[in-house]
């Protein structure tokens, strides 16, 4: 196991730690930790130069945001039927707020101000483009293009907005754009092709031009062990047909 394995692990455990509540895991399935976004997070910000403690500090801070994140969006807007169903819609509202407000707590002991600044900023972005999505899916004509970026700010936007916050200009010229072509590919690796987007799945030009886009990125981290462990990461994370794309254009 390397040190990266090892560091990854210990950020786990953490997490793990605090999402303990005894109330929250006898109410809702107790959520997973997004690993795959916590590891380009670590690469990220081993890149970028960051010291070891604060890396884990925002691993770990930014890791329950986004947890909060994605339990609020497993919230149906349905009309509910029954007190146990309404009931069940706000414990899942509930339990969200509780994982973000974890993340307040987790950086202000610390005196990270500026951090709590930048991804509250980033919720308020990712939240937007949310509503330009939902927006976009009563539309019979979709713009791909359009689609493919607002859906990058969904799912790489806290990962977008602390590559800002850390990096030089040259680093955050790579790993802006890349962590939101690595979160997308990997919300897409995670569904079925008819389910990559309100119509349906995605042309494979685009798949493929935007895996020919993040290899290109990757291949510019420094230092080389980072560039390393990242595509080693990708080949890890993605499957058919992302993989197939990914191969092809690598």
């Amino acid at each position: 196991m390397t040190s990266a394995d090892r560091e990854i692990r210990r950020i786990h455990s953490e997490i793990n730690n605090m999402i303990r509540c005894s109330y929250l895991e006898q109410t809702l399935t107790r959520p997973e930790i997004p690993s795959f976004f916590v590891q380009v997070l670590y690469y990220m910000m081993r890149s970028c130069s960051q010291p070891k403690e604060r890396i884990h500090l925002y691993c770990v801070a930014t890791c329950l945001v986004k947890m909060g994140l994605d339990i609020h969006e497993t919230v149906s807007n349905e009309k509910e039927i029954g007190g146990q169903g309404m009931r069940s819609r706000q414990l899942s509202v509930l339990a969200g707020d509780y994982l973000s407000s974890l993340f307040y707590e987790k950086l202000a002991d610390e005196g990270e101000v500026k951090g709590i600044t930048r991804l509250s900023k980033a919720v308020c972005d990712v939240n937007e483009a949310k509503m330009g999505l939902y927006a976009m899916g009563g539309q019979r004509e979709v713009s791909w293009s359009a689609y493919i970026q607002l859906a990058m700010r969904v799912q790489g936007g806290l990962l977008a907005a602390l590559a800002r916050f850390f990096c030089e200009e040259e680093a955050r010229d790579s790993w802006e754009p890349l962590c939101g072509y690595l979160m997308l590919l990997h919300s897409w690796e995670a569904v079925s092709p008819e389910r990559m987007s309100p119509w349906g799945s995605v042309p494979m030009n685009r798949v493929r031009s935007l895996a020919a886009e993040t290899l290109q990125l990757a291949r510019n981290i420094r230092p080389l062990e980072v560039r390393h462990d990242l595509l080693e990461l990708i080949q890890n994370y993605v499957s058919s047909p992302l993989k197939e794309a990914l191969v092809r254009e690598g």
